[in-house]
């Protein structure tokens, strides 16, 4: 049984931080509302909406590997849907 989580929370080497997937960044909190539910209807994603002065930035997702985010990222393209990885921690 491969636990992934309980490796990285005691610091195992089979994770390398923690990704997200960011969708858009607006300016807009009211229309970062709209774009929130938007993306997340098309992603399946639970949309987590974060200030970052002046931006509101819509991140989706989790992965402990930046290679299965990538592909996730590249996966979602095929549908006409634009994400980048982030680096959380």
């Amino acid at each position: 049984m491969n636990d992934v989580s309980a490796k990285s929370a005691k610091g195992g080497k089979s994770s390398d931080g923690y990704y997200m997937l960011q969708f858009e960044a607006v300016g807009d909190f009211d229309a970062a509302q709209r774009r929130r539910a938007q993306i997340a209807a098309s992603t399946g994603f639970a949309i987590q909406v974060v200030f970052d002065t002046p931006f509101y930035k819509l991140r989706g997702g989790g992965w402990t590997s930046k290679k299965a985010a990538e592909d996730k990222a590249r996966e979602l393209s095929a549908y006409n849907i634009n994400a980048f990885v982030v680096k959380i921690r």
